[in-house]
């Protein structure tokens, strides 16, 4: 059975959504967007020891014009950069803080992280990735949905957190923003199957839609419908993701239906394992 899950800025109804709803109801809905303090991107402090050698390169402030969306957490403790690198599949330590990569799955990604020793974490998307890439939450062969609140950046600083021992602080608590797209909120929902799969939502009067990306997989040849009208494609049992153009996506007071279908529209029942996310902005 669907779950029908209410919003004051969307009706939704699906398998899966990230953010939790008591009674089915949540105010405002959706993840805030807000800007991360100026404070957060710049270099600042003194070089954190053992990481101190004469001639290291001290970096510079985070360049926002490189970012898409970043997700962000102040952690009072402050961080031991030394305990912290084996988290990165690749690194370049700058005195007080670390920039790198962890590679999240599935779909398999890179992440852009950087860890200050005062506290602050955060880990992006850079504007060559697709925000389809902000779910992360299947196999190497299967579509899973994602635990509330759940997406590739709150696992990338989750992994950091696991590295050094300490306590995750919960997805949850991470905070997120967009630098290239100007919108409030930011709401995941998908379904998942071994049969015929879909998604309703409705977009109310005062609401508008500003962009929307998806992640897909099948275990064959699929492709993703809006209102019967073709949006994205995944074959050969893999990973596909892409922003989703069709220009009536974001009609307001309008039912839209998402599913999985032949080339030929047909609705699709015969693969295991499929499943597919989509990522919405919002500004309301």
């Amino acid at each position: 059975m669907r779950k029908q899950i209410l919003l004051v800025i969307l009706s939704v109804i699906a398998t899966f959504i990230i953010m939790e709803f008591p009674d089915g109801e949540l105010e405002g809905g959706g993840i805030s967007l807000i800007k991360p303090p100026d404070t957060m991107l710049l270099v600042a402090g003194a070089p954190q020891t053992p990481y101190s050698p004469s001639g290291i390169d001290f970096g510079n402030p985070l360049d926002t014009q490189i970012v898409a969306t970043i997700a962000y957490y102040y952690d009072s403790n402050g961080w031991n950069l030394s305990e912290v690198v084996p988290a990165f599949d690749s690194y370049t330590l700058h005195g007080n803080y670390i920039d790198g990569y962890i590679t999240v799955e599935y779909p398999q990604e890179p992440v852009s992280v950087r860890v200050r020793a005062d506290g602050w974490i955060m880990a992006f998307l850079n504007t060559s990735q697709s925000r389809g890439y902000l779910y992360a939450s299947g196999s190497s062969g299967s579509f899973e949905n994602p635990a509330a609140y759940e997406t590739r950046l709150s696992k990338a600083i989750q992994e950091v957190y696991t590295t050094v021992g300490r306590t995750f602080v919960g997805h949850d608590a991470i905070s997120y923003y967009d630098y290239g797209i100007n919108a409030d909120k930011m709401i995941m929902m998908g379904d998942k199957g071994t049969g015929y799969i879909d998604v309703y939502y409705t977009i109310p009067s005062g609401v508008t839609g500003v962009k929307l990306y998806y992640a897909v997989y099948y275990y064959n040849v699929v492709y993703l419908y809006i209102d019967g009208t073709q949006v994205g494609t995944g074959s050969g049992g893999s990973w596909h993701v892409g922003e989703i153009t069709y220009s009536s996506w974001n009609t307001v007071d309008t039912q839209h239906e998402v599913y999985m279908g032949t080339s030929a529209g047909k609705k699709s029942t015969s693969y295991p394992y499929p499943g597919f996310c989509l990522i919405m902005f919002l500004s309301d």
